[in-house]
């Protein structure tokens, strides 16, 4: 639920203009890209899922894998030939000054995205060729599968958009072969289907339409709406969070707490974004040139600053999450948001973000959080130099930052 009108970031240019002069002013348009309709479907990962799912034997596997090649080289084949025409209309446009000549048609677009489609379902028409009784049987388990490969991804909330069964298949093949953890597995996939549905269910384009007019005219009823979508975000959510913890119960300390940190990173790609000063402490962990003495006093700093990492992103998590959980969007509170948000003279709603509503506020929980992270890295970083010699210290230096980068956790989903 993230449909927010026109949404406009003034920290980000999208038109890059150069200075105008002897060297003239330019400017940078984006182009439609073949690759938007013709990227495959299904990654090499999903293939194997459905493998496993399906009971596929390693002859059945190797032609599966063979079919799905197939599948990615008529895709890439189309794209690259329709991508070379798009290339002459590009150079044309630019020689003429006339931008519309590098667009395709919506005609043009829908033809190569129905052409895609019929692609894909010929890849899934000789996958079902190829299956005996028993598997054709459980096909219905997996267009279960593929309708959250597709649709899981659309999650905003922390922890939303993972796939448990990715992960897993991904990271921790051991773990089916714990008829335990695979049978967690299994319900999760029964019950991640209907919350995916649910989820989906409170954020059609219908409702998103409705709610963008509810919030200028009844921002009651749009409140309603925005709640029962948080409501059902919500739920995924957790799933998400509970059958992490049980696979965690079934698989061992060491790998259970790799797992718990691997679906972490995943949910909150904005915490675990390494500062320069962390980029730092990597590169000296990973330093072949450490002498004994060295290399024990930097994995005792390393290990306590990690202890202290994870602990301090815990807090902060919890903060986000309940943010999350709570804050309305700038449509509904535009007092609560870092965000302004304009009515047009045609009645439409717009809102943007401006550096003069960038500084957090001092009362903030996250303010304190996000000072208490820059002095773990930063003091980390300090404790580790003096333990360097000149060459290695100059072998781990990070690149000076030239741009300012700042995340807005507003809390807030829209719809």
């Amino acid at each position: 639920m993230f449909s927010r009108g026109m949404m406009i970031v003034w920290m980000s240019i999208a038109m890059a203009v150069a200075a105008a002069g002897v060297n003239g002013q330019s400017m940078a348009m984006s182009v439609y890209s073949p690759r938007d309709a013709f990227s495959p479907e299904f990654s090499r990962t999903e293939i194997l899922i459905l493998a496993r799912l399906l009971n596929l034997g390693e002859p059945e596997r190797e032609a599966l894998n063979a079919l799905h090649e197939g599948y990615v080289g008529a895709l890439t084949a189309r794209s690259d030939a329709i991508g070379d025409d798009l290339q002459d209309r590009i150079e044309r446009s630019q020689a003429l000054g006339d931008p519309d000549i590098a667009q395709p048609s919506d005609e043009e677009t829908k033809k190569w995205e129905a052409e895609a489609g019929r692609l894909k379902q010929t890849f899934l028409d000789d996958l079902k060729s190829m299956m005996t009784k028993e598997q054709t049987d459980r096909w219905p388990l997996a267009e279960r599968e593929m309708r959250r490969f597709k649709r899981i991804g659309a999650g905003r909330m922390y922890g939303e958009a993972v796939d448990l069964v990715r992960v897993v298949e991904e990271s921790f093949l051991e773990t089916w072969t714990k008829p335990e953890a695979a049978e967690i597995l299994s319900n999760y996939a029964a019950q991640m289907d209907g919350a995916l549905k649910r989820r989906d269910a409170t954020s059609t384009p219908e409702i998103r339409e409705e709610f963008e007019k509810l919030a200028i005219h009844d921002k009651q009823a749009a409140e309603s709406l925005y709640r029962s979508s948080v409501s059902a975000r919500t739920a995924v959510r957790d799933l998400n969070t509970r059958v992490t913890e049980q696979l965690v119960g079934v698989m061992g300390e060491a790998e259970g707490m790799k797992l718990r940190r691997m679906v972490f990173d995943k949910s909150f790609p904005n915490l675990v974004r390494e500062s320069r000063s962390e980029k730092f402490i990597r590169a000296v962990a990973l330093l072949e040139t450490l002498s004994t003495e060295q290399a024990a006093d930097v994995k005792q700093i390393v290990e306590q600053y990690d202890q202290r990492r994870w602990v301090l992103l815990n807090e902060m998590a919890t903060v986000q999450r309940e943010r999350q959980t709570n804050r309305l969007p700038a449509q509904l509170d535009p007092k609560n948001s870092k965000a302004t948000v304009a009515t047009t003279t045609d009645g439409q709603q717009i809102q943007f973000w401006s550096s003069a509503n960038m500084k957090a506020a001092p009362d903030d929980p996250m303010t304190r959080l996000n000072e208490r992270r820059f002095e773990l890295d930063r003091d980390t970083r300090k404790r580790l130099e003096p333990i360097l010699n000149e060459s290695q210290r100059t072998s781990v230096r990070q690149p000076m930052s030239e741009h300012l980068y700042f995340f807005f956790d507003e809390g807030e989903l829209g719809l």
